[in-house]
C-alpha cells in the first residue's frame, strides 16, 4: 500500500500536482484495441473536468479526473459532481469516467452518517442516470481509490513510475543537471564550451529528441503556408492577359494539402511523421507554384507588369518557402525523427565527446531529462547495476531507471535523452557488443525515451553489431566537415586565443580535427605567437612545427634544458618504420615502447609516467582495437598516429630512406605487397599520397614515374594516382614544381585542372592566380571564354563549392592578419572569374572584389594596370563596379582620389573609354563621387569623363545574307535566330527597347521637335507665366477640345450619332476666334508669332511620320548579330553552348557564350549610337536629350555593386512588441452573425492627428514619415473564395509644405482623394543605387513637387522618403532583392545624414540616428527623430500627414457578402496645434 501523502512534488503545484501527473501516466498505459489517441488536457487542476481522456476510433471518449483527497472523510463530492458536470458539457461523447483518489473509502462502521463507498454509490447512480452514451445506455463511472492505485503500482510494469514518484532519488532537473555535472568535470578538454562551433550533426539530438526547436522550425511552415494567398486582387487589375485559371484553383488544393501534413504532428505523442509522403505532398505543389512562376514571370513589356511582376514575386516568395521545408525534411540528420536511438562514430579528435556533452546540456536546458553517461566509466559488472552505481541510484534496476527516465519524459512532456559517449574506452568492445544490443531492445519500448551513443570509428564495428548499425540511424562526425563550419572554428578557435587567420581561404586537412586546432593554438600560445607561420601550409613545415610546438611545451613541463623535437622526430619515423617493416599501419604497446625508449631512455620523465604516455597525452600517437585479436591473452590496444597523414609522412620517409635505388624502388620483391591486382594495394594508399609530396620535395621525381611499368603499364589512367598527384599540388614545397609537374596537371582527367588552380590560386605557390594570370592575359577572347569561361559558368557559387569558398573567403573572411600579397592573388583570380556568363558567380564575385577594395585599397590600381587592355569587357566592366561599389560604401577621399586618378588617366584618355555604357557610368561614378566630395585632382576635367565621348558611328549595312553566310561559316545559327530575326528574344526584348528611342539625328546637328514636343514646350513655358496668361491658355485648349467644349462625346467611338447642328459647329468656330484673340493679345511678339504655330497643332490630327525619324529595327540588329559573330564565336571552340538554369525571368543565370558576344556588341553599339545621336521619346511630351548615364535607357542597370550589407536584417520583433507602432490595430471579438457590421463597428477618423508622433521605450520622440499597419483574420483553410474574414490597415505617409500652403494642399488631396500612396513615396526601381543618394543625379535631386495633379495652383510640398527596390534578378547575390524606404536627397543634405551600414540607420556627423526603418512581416515603419524633425519647422514650415484606412468584412471568406469602409485624412501642424481633415470616402455592404 502507497502513502499518497508522500508522493514527491514535481513543481510548484506539491503533492497534488504530481498526483494529477501519477494519474495521467497511469491512465496512458491502460491497453484499448484499435487506434485510439491518448491527450493530455492541460491547465492548472484540469481543463474541462478532465485531466485527461483516451479518445477511441469509435469517436467515444473515457475520461480521467485525479482529485487529491487524502481522507475519505474530507472528499468534497460537490466538487467532484462540478468536474463531472464540466466533463459532461465540454466532451459529450465521454462513454466511461474515471475518478482518482489518494484514500480508500470507508465503509460500514457504527459511527454516524454515509460511509465513502455510500457516497460513491449515491453519486455515481445520479451520474449514470444522469448522462447516457449514444446508444442510450448509461455512462460507466469507475473510482480508483488508493488500494486500487496501489494495486496497479506494483505491478512490474509500473516500476519506473513507483521509482520517480516514491523513490529515495528523485530524479529532479537539479539531479539530472549535477549528474551532468560531473560527466562534464571528468571529460575535462574534451569538453570545451568556450570553443564551441555549431557543426550540422547537431541536429540530430534534437531530431530525436523531437525538441521545441524542431517543432518550431516545422510549424513555422505551417504559418507561412497558411498565411500566402495568391493576389487575386493584383490579377483583377491585369488587362489583356489570358492562363488557364484551373492553376489558380489547383494551387489552393496543393495549399490544403500541404496544411493536413501538420494535422500529423502531435507534440505530445511521438507518432511517426511521414517525411516521404510530405517530401511527395511538397513536389506536387512547387511543380504547381513553378508552373505558374513561367507564366506570370516573363512579361516585362506587357501593360501591366508591375503587376504580373508583384504576382510573381509572390509566388517566388512561396517556393522559396516549400524549397526551405523540403531542404529541411530531407536533410539526412532530420530523417533520424523517428527513431528512439542514434549512432554517432568519428575519428580521434572529431569533437565526439564535446558534440554528445553539448548535445545534452543543450537538452537539459529545454527541460529535457537527460543523462550524459561515459564509456570509460563502465567495467565487466552487469550492465544495469553499473548503471545504478554510476547515477547513484542503488535500488534501480535497468528496468526501472529507463522506465523511470520514460516517466521523467512524460511529466516534463519531453523526451527523456540517454546519451553514452566512447564506449570503445573503459571495458572495451566486447563488453558493448554483448550488451548494448539488449540496453537498446529494452529501451525501444519506451516512446519517451530516446538514446545516442557515440564511438570512436576504429572500434564501431567491434562495439556495435551490424544488425544494430543496419537499423538504426547512423552518422560519422569529421570534425568540421563543411567549409562554414570550418570557418566558424577558425573564428572561434583562432580569435579566441587572439591568433590571426590563415591568409588563404584553403586550410591543410587536419584543420578540421578539432583536437588538431586546439593542440595548434595552444602551441602557438604557448610560445608567444600572434600568427600562423608563414608557409606552414605545406604538410612537412605543418608537421615539423607541430612537433616543435609539442617538444617545447614538454621541456617547459618536465623542466628539460635540451631541445627534444629532433627526439621525437627520430621517435615517430621510427615507429612509422617498423611498421613499414611489419607490413602494417599499427604496432603493439610493447613494440611501441621499446621504440620509444631507444631514443628517450637518457631523459627523464617528472610528471609523466611514460615517454610513451606523453605521446599518448599529446596528440601525437592514439590507442587502437588490436584487430588481430585472437584470445584474452592478447592484447585490446594497438598503437597507430592519431593523424594518418604524419604516419603516412614518417613511413614514407623512411621508406625512402631504405631504398638504394629510387627509380626502381618498387621493381624490388619486397616491396610488391604495395600492390595488388595491377594497382596498389587500398591498405597502403596513404603512403602513396605521402610519397606523392615527399619525391617531388626530396628528389624531383613525380610519383607516377617510379611506379613499375610491369605491374601496371598506364598508371596515371588510375583515379587514385591521379588524386595524390592534386592533393600532393596543395601541400608539397613551393620549390618542388617542374616542368613534369606542370605535365601532369595538364593531363588530368578525373579533376579539373582549373579547379586545382583555383584551389592554390591565393597561396604563395608557383602556380598561384600570377600563374593562371600570365597563361590567360594572352589569349584571345574566344579562345580564353572556350575552356576558361565555360568552365567557370559551370561551377557554382555555394560556399563548399571551389570557386564559393573562394568568394566567401573574400567576402566574409578577411580579418586581422590576412596578408596583402594574398588578398592580391584572391582578386586577381576574381577578376578572371568576370568573364563568366553565370550571373550567380558574376555577382556574388563582383561583391566579394568590392569587399577585397573596402579592406585593401591599394589592390585596384594594380588590378586596374593589368586588365585596362584585356580584350573581354565583361571582366574590366565588373572591375570597375567593384571600385565604384567600394568608394560608394567607405567613401574615403584619399582612396577616391587615387582611384579617380588611376581611371581618368587609363579609362577616359583622349576621351575614348572602352566601350560600355555600364563600363563608363561605373568609372564616371568614381570621378563624379570624387567631384562631390572634393578630393578630384586640379587637373581631371570633368567634362571630359562624362558623355558623350569620341567614338565611331556604327554604319547600318549589314544584310540577312551576309549574317547568314557568317553564321554558316561559324557552324550555327543560334547568333542569328536570337538577335537578327523579327521573333528573337534578344531582338525584340533587349536590343530594340534599347535602341528604338535613338534617333538618326547626330548631335551635331540641332535635331527638330515633334508637333507634340512643340506643343509641349510652348505649354511649359506659358504655365511658367502664370497668371492670367496661363488661364486663357487652359481655357483656349478646353474651347479647342471638341470633347471637353461639347462637341463630341467618347461614346461617338462606340455608336453612330447624330449630326452635329451646323448652328452649333458655327458657334464653336466664333467661340474658338473670341479665346484665341483675347490669349494673343497677352502674349508678346516673340511668344505671338510662336503661338500662331502651335496653336493650330493642338488636338490636329496630323501625326508625326516618326518611323522616318529613328533606326531600322532590322538594320540595327542585324549589326549586333553581326559583331557577336565578329568577336569570334564558333561551333568549334563552343559545341555545347547553352544557357542554363531558370529563365522565366528576364535573363538566363547562365547565359551561353554567344549570349555573352551579343551583349558585347549591344554594348559597343549602345555606346557608339550615345555618342553620335539624340535620344528622342517620339511619343512623349519630353524634348529630345543627350544620352546621360544608362538611365537614359530604362532598366540597363545589372547589378547594385554599392550593396554590400545585408538589408533584411531589420528588426524581427512581433509589432505587438514594438512600441513604434502603437497605437496597435486590433480586432475586436465579432460574432458571424455581426461580421458585416464589423467595419461599422469603429470610427477611423478619430485622432488621426495622433497618428504622425510616437515614442519608443527609452522615451525618445519620433516623427512617422511612413507606416504600413495591417491585421488580418481568416477562416480556417478550405473556407471561402479567399478564406480572408476580416482586415483592417492604415497608411501614412508625412511630406513637408510651407505653413501658409499646408491648408490648401490638405483640401486639394481630401477634394481630389488619395489616388494611391506611391504619389508621396514613390518607387525607384532597378534604377539609381542604394549608395548613390544622395549625390548623385541618379536620384531626384529636386525638393518640391509642384505638379497640378498633386497639389493646387502656386503650392507644393517635399517628399521625404523614396521606397528604393532592387530585384533579386538585376543582382544574384540579394536573393531576396531589396526593398526599403530612404530618405530623399534633400533631407540626407538639409540633416547632414549618412547611412550607417552597420545599423541600417541614417546618422547625422555626431552619430545619433535621425531616421531609421523598423519592420515585421508586412509591417513597416520609417521614422524620424522628432529633434532633428523640428529643424525642419522652422517659422515657414511644417508637415502634411496623408492617412488611409480601410476596415473590411468578408462573410464566409467569399466577396458575395462582403463590407468595407475607407477612410482618407489629411492632418498638419501649425503652432502648437495639430489640425485634421477626414473623409469617409467609400463605405459598402453587399449581400447575396
Amino acid at each position: 500500500m502507497f502513502d499518497f501523502s508522500s508522493i514527491k512534488s514535481i513543481d510548484a503545484s506539491g503533492p497534488r500536482g504530481a498526483f494529477e501527473e501519477l494519474m495521467c501516466q497511469l491512465a496512458q498505459l491502460e491497453q484499448f484495441t484499435g487506434f485510439n489517441e491518448f491527450r493530455r488536457v492541460e491547465g492548472a487542476g484540469g481543463d474541462g473536468g478532465l485531466e485527461a481522456y483516451w479518445l477511441l476510433e469509435t469517436g467515444e471518449k473515457i475520461g480521467y479526473q485525479a482529485k487529491y483527497f487524502l481522507k475519505s472523510g474530507g472528499i468534497d463530492w460537490s466538487q467532484i459532481n462540478g468536474s463531472v458536470e464540466e466533463a459532461f458539457n465540454n466532451h459529450s461523447k465521454l462513454t466511461k469516467y474515471v475518478i482518482a483518489v489518494a484514500c480508500d473509502l470507508t465503509d460500514v462502521t457504527g459511527k454516524r452518517g454515509k460511509t465513502g463507498w455510500e457516497h460513491w454509490k449515491n453519486w455515481s447512480k445520479q451520474w449514470s442516470d444522469k448522462y447516457k452514451k449514444p446508444s442510450g445506455e448509461s455512462v460507466e463511472f469507475e473510482i480508483w481509490t488508493a488500494s486500487e492505485l496501489s494495486s496497479r503500482l506494483m505491478q512490474p510494469e509500473y516500476a519506473g513510475l513507483v521509482k520517480y514518484f516514491f523513490g529515495k532519488t528523485s530524479l529532479t532537473p537539479e539531479w539530472f543537471r549535477t549528474k551532468l555535472d560531473e560527466s562534464l568535470a571528468t571529460l575535462d578538454e574534451r569538453y570545451t564550451p568556450e570553443h564551441h562551433v555549431n557543426v550540422e550533426v547537431e541536429m540530430v539530438f534534437h531530431a530525436l529528441s523531437r525538441s521545441e526547436d524542431i517543432f518550431n522550425q516545422v510549424y513555422a511552415f505551417k504559418e507561412k503556408i497558411y498565411n500566402w494567398e495568391f493576389l487575386t486582387q493584383v490579377l483583377y487589375k491585369v488587362n489583356n492577359f489570358t492562363f488557364d485559371e484551373q492553376l489558380i484553383t489547383k494551387i489552393y488544393q496543393h495549399k490544403s494539402d500541404f496544411l493536413k501534413i501538420f494535422d500529423e504532428i502531435n507534440v505530445s505523442e511521438y507518432n511517426h511523421w511521414d517525411i516521404n509522403k510530405w517530401s511527395d505532398l511538397t513536389s506536387n505543389f512547387l511543380n504547381i507554384v513553378v508552373q505558374l512562376e513561367n507564366i506570370f514571370g516573363y512579361n516585362h513589356k506587357h501593360e501591366n507588369y508591375y503587376s504580373l511582376r508583384q504576382i510573381y514575386q509572390n509566388l517566388s516568395y512561396l517556393e522559396g518557402i516549400l524549397n526551405d521545408f523540403k531542404s529541411l525534411i530531407n536533410n539526412k540528420y532530420f530523417k533520424c525523427i523517428n527513431s528512439n536511438v542514434a549512432l554517432i562514430h568519428g575519428s580521434a579528435g572529431t569533437g565526439k565527446s564535446h558534440l554528445l556533452a553539448k548535445g545534452t546540456l543543450s537538452a537539459l536546458k529545454e527541460n529535457h531529462p537527460a543523462i550524459l553517461m561515459l564509456g570509460q566509466n563502465f567495467n565487466d559488472e552487469a550492465f544495469g547495476i553499473q548503471i545504478s552505481k554510476i547515477l547513484e541510484l542503488p535500488d534501480f534496476t535497468l528496468d526501472d531507471f529507463l522506465s523511470a527516465m520514460d516517466v521523467a519524459g512524460k511529466v516534463n512532456r519531453r523526451k527523456s535523452l540517454i546519451t553514452i559517449d566512447a564506449i570503445n574506452e573503459g571495458i572495451g568492445c566486447r563488453f558493448w557488443s554483448n550488451n548494448l544490443s539488449i540496453f537498446l531492445s529494452k529501451l525501444k519500448k519506451y516512446k519517451n525515451l530516446c538514446c545516442i551513443v557515440s564511438c570512436r570509428k576504429e572500434y564501431f564495428h567491434l562495439a556495435v553489431s551490424e544488425s544494430l548499425r543496419k537499423c538504426h540511424p547512423t552518422f560519422e562526425i569529421k570534425g568540421f566537415s563543411t567549409y562554414e563550419e570550418q570557418v566558424n572554428a577558425a573564428k572561434v578557435y583562432l580569435d579566441k586565443f587572439n591568433i590571426a587567420r590563415p591568409s588563404t581561404p584553403w586550410l591543410a586537412p587536419e584543420f578540421v580535427n578539432p583536437l588538431f586546432l586546439r593542440s595548434l593554438c595552444n602551441s602557438l600560445k604557448q610560445n608567444n605567437q600572434t600568427e600562423i607561420p608563414t608557409g606552414l601550409q605545406g604538410s612537412t613545415k605543418l608537421l615539423r612545427y607541430y612537433m616543435e610546438s609539442i617538444s617545447k611545451y614538454i621541456e617547459n613541463k618536465e623542466s628539460i634544458t635540451s631541445s627534444l623535437w629532433q627526439l621525437f622526430g627520430r621517435t615517430l619515423k621510427s615507429l612509422a618504420g617498423q611498421m613499414f617493416l611489419m607490413r602494417r599501419d599499427y604496432l603493439s604497446i610493447d613494440e611501441c615502447h621499446g621504440l620509444v625508449n631507444q631514443t628517450f631512455h637518457q631523459v627523464i620523465l617528472r610528471t609523466e609516467s611514460s615517454w610513451l604516455d606523453v605521446f599518448l597525452n599529446n596528440g601525437l600517437l592514439r590507442n587502437d582495437p588490436n584487430p588481430n585479436k585472437l584470445d584474452e591473452f592478447d592484447s585490446d590496444h594497438v598503437i597507430r598516429f592519431t593523424f594518418q597523414r604524419f604516419q603516412d609522412h614518417f613511413m614514407a620517409e623512411k621508406f625512402i630512406e631504405c631504398q638504394t635505388n629510387i627509380h626502381k624502388m618498387f621493381e624490388f620483391s619486397d616491396n610488391q605487397f604495395l600492390f595488388e591486382n595491377g594497382v596498389i594495394n587500398w591498405n597502403w594508399r596513404g603512403l602513396f599520397s605521402a610519397l606523392a609530396f615527399i619525391l617531388p620535395e626530396k628528389h624531383q621525381l613525380e610519383l607516377v614515374d617510379v611506379l613499375p611499368s610491369t605491374v601496371n603499364s598506364n598508371w596515371w589512367d588510375e583515379w587514385d594516382i591521379q588524386e595524390s598527384f592534386v592533393d600532393s599540388i596543395q601541400w608539397r614545397s613551393r620549390d618542388a614544381f617542374f616542368d613534369r609537374s606542370r605535365e601532369l596537371l595538364n593531363k588530368l582527367t578525373y579533376q579539373d585542372p582549373l579547379d586545382v588552380l583555383i584551389k592554390i590560386s591565393t597561396a604563395d605557390h608557383p602556380w598561384n592566380a600570377e600563374f593562371l594570370n600570365s597563361k590567360l592575359l594572352p589569349l584571345s577572347m574566344p579562345v580564353r571564354d572556350s575552356f576558361w569561361t565555360v568552365w567557370v559558368n559551370q561551377q557554382s557559387s555555394e560556399s563548399d563549392s571551389t570557386v564559393g569558398i573562394l568568394l566567401d573567403w573574400c567576402l566574409k573572411g578577411q580579418q586581422r592578419g590576412i596578408k596583402t600579397y594574398n588578398q592580391y592573388l584572391a582578386s586577381l583570380a576574381i577578376c578572371w572569374i568576370f568573364s563568366s556568363s553565370n550571373r550567380s558567380i558574376r555577382d556574388n564575385a563582383t561583391k566579394s572584389l568590392t569587399q577585397l577594395f573596402c579592406i585593401n585599397p591599394d589592390l585596384f590600381p594594380q588590378l586596374l594596370d593589368n586588365f585596362i587592355k584585356v580584350d573581354d569587357l565583361y571582366i574590366l566592366e565588373r572591375l570597375l563596379a567593384a571600385a565604384y561599389g567600394a568608394c560608394c560604401i567607405n567613401s574615403d577621399t584619399c582612396v577616391i582620389n587615387r582611384y579617380s586618378r588611376k581611371i581618368f588617366d587609363l579609362i577616359f584618355f583622349n576621351n575614348t573609354p572602352p566601350y560600355g555604357t555600364l563600363l563608363r557610368d561605373y568609372a564616371l561614378g568614381v570621378i563624379e563621387l570624387g567631384d562631390y566630395l572634393g578630393c578630384l585632382d586640379s587637373d581631371i576635367n570633368l567634362n571630359i569623363a562624362k558623355p558623350p565621348y569620341n567614338s565611331p558611328k556604327p554604319k547600318f549595312n549589314i544584310t540577312k545574307n551576309k549574317i547568314e553566310r557568317l553564321a554558316k561559316y561559324s557552324g550555327c545559327e543560334a547568333i542569328f535566330w536570337s538577335a537578327a530575326q523579327n521573333m528573337g528574344d534578344f531582338s525584340n526584348y533587349e536590343i530594340w527597347p534599347r535602341v528604338r528611342e535613338f534617333i538618326k539625328v547626330p548631335l551635331t546637328k540641332k535635331v527638330s521637335l515633334t508637333k507634340r514636343q512643340r506643343i509641349s514646350n510652348f505649354s511649359n513655358v506659358i504655365q511658367g507665366l502664370g497668371g492670367k496668361i496661363s488661364k486663357e491658355f487652359e481655357e483656349l485648349q478646353r474651347v479647342l477640345n471638341p470633347y471637353q467644349y461639347g462637341i463630341s462625346s467618347i461614346e461617338d467611338i462606340f455608336k453612330e450619332s447624330p449630326a452635329v447642328p451646323q448652328e452649333k459647329l458655327i458657334q464653336w468656330e466664333i467661340d474658338k476666334k473670341i479665346q484665341k484673340d483675347k490669349f494673343l493679345k497677352l502674349l508678346n511678339d516673340r511668344l505671338k508669332a510662336e503661338a500662331f504655330e502651335i496653336i493650330p497643332l493642338l488636338f490636329s490630327n496630323d501625326r508625326d511620320p516618326l518611323d522616318e525619324r529613328g533606326f531600322d529595327k532590322n538594320l540595327v540588329c542585324n549589326w549586333v548579330a553581326y559583331r557577336a559573330y565578329r568577336y569570334g564565336w564558333t561551333a568549334k571552340l563552343f559545341p555545347r553552348d547553352r544557357s542554363m538554369g531558370d529563365s522565366s525571368r528576364q535573363r538566363a543565370l547562365t547565359e551561353r557564350v554567344g549570349k555573352k558576344y551579343q551583349w558585347l556588341a549591344l554594348e559597343e553599339l549602345l555606346s557608339r549610337l550615345a555618342d553620335n545621336f539624340w535620344i528622342s521619346e517620339d511619343y512623349s511630351e519630353s524634348v529630345p536629350r543627350v544620352y546621360v548615364n544608362p538611365l537614359s535607357l530604362g532598366f540597363q542597370r545589372d547589378i547594385d555593386p554599392t550593396i554590400l550589407f545585408d538589408l533584411q536584417q531589420l528588426s524581427s520583433n512581433k509589432v505587438k512588441d514594438m512600441q513604434e507602432f502603437e497605437p496597435f490595430i486590433t480586432l475586436e471579438n465579432t460574432d458571424e452573425k455581426d461580421l458585416l457590421e464589423f467595419p461599422f463597428n469603429k470610427d477611423l477618423t478619430l485622432n488621426i492627428n495622433k497618428l504622425p508622433f510616437r515614442q519608443c521605450k527609452n522615451g525618445e520622440k519620433w516623427l512617422v514619415l511612413y507606416e504600413h499597419q495591417s491585421v488580418k483574420e481568416k477562416y480556417p483553410e478550405g473556407v471561402g473564395m479567399h478564406g480572408l474574414r476580416r482586415e483592417e490597415f492604415r497608411f501614412l505617409v508625412t511630406v513637408l509644405a510651407n505653413k501658409s500652403q499646408a491648408s490648401s494642399i490638405a483640401n486639394f488631396i481630401l477634394d481630389k482623394g488619395l489616388r494611391g500612396i506611391d504619389t508621396y513615396i514613390p518607387d525607384i526601381t532597378d534604377q539609381a543605387y542604394f549608395l548613390e543618394n544622395p549625390w548623385r543625379n541618379t536620384w531626384d535631386q529636386n525638393k518640391f513637387e509642384t505638379s497640378s495633379w498633386n497639389v493646387p495652383e502656386n503650392a507644393s510640398y517635399a517628399r521625404c522618403l523614396n521606397n528604393f527596390i532592387w530585384e533579386s534578378h538585376l543582382d544574384a547575390s540579394i536573393s531576396d532583392g531589396v526593398n526599403l524606404n530612404l530618405p530623399t536627397p534633400w533631407v540626407c543634405h538639409e540633416l547632414n545624414l549618412n547611412f550607417n551600414k552597420d545599423s541600417l540607420t541614417w546618422d547625422d556627423h555626431e552619430g545619433n540616428v535621425v531616421i531609421r526603418n523598423i519592420s515585421f512581416e508586412a509591417n513597416t515603419c520609417t521614422l524620424l527623430n522628432y529633434k532633428a524633425a523640428e529643424k525642419f519647422f522652422n517659422e515657414d514650415k511644417t508637415f502634411i500627414s496623408i492617412y488611409l484606412s480601410e476596415r473590411g468584412a468578408w462573410l464566409k471568406g467569399s466577396n458575395g457578402n462582403v463590407s468595407w469602409v475607407r477612410v482618407e485624412g489629411v492632418c498638419w501642424k501649425n503652432g502648437t496645434r495639430v489640425f485634421e481633415k477626414t473623409k469617409i470616402k467609400e463605405t459598402r455592404k453587399n449581400t447575396e
